[in-house]
């Protein structure tokens, strides 16, 4: 999975299918699968932040909070 941001009319980050690129940050599973991929521009937005996911009324989503 890869994170992408979209510029679409729902404006916003995404997770899409993707395989690795040259620069990405990887983030690696304990048994080192690789479980997600962020492009080297985003990776430091990124910086002090923690990806998860959260049941909501629509259903299961992720959430991005930064660490203090």
């Amino acid at each position: 999975m890869r994170i992408i941001y979209s510029p679409t009319e729902r404006e916003g980050l995404e997770l899409a299918l993707d395989k690795e690129r040259e620069g990405d940050q990887v983030v690696k599973s304990e048994e080192g699968r690789i479980v997600l991929l962020i492009q080297s521009t985003l990776a430091r937005e990124f910086s002090g932040m923690v990806l998860d996911n959260k049941e909501m009324i629509q259903g299961i989503g992720f959430i991005i909070t930064k660490v203090q």
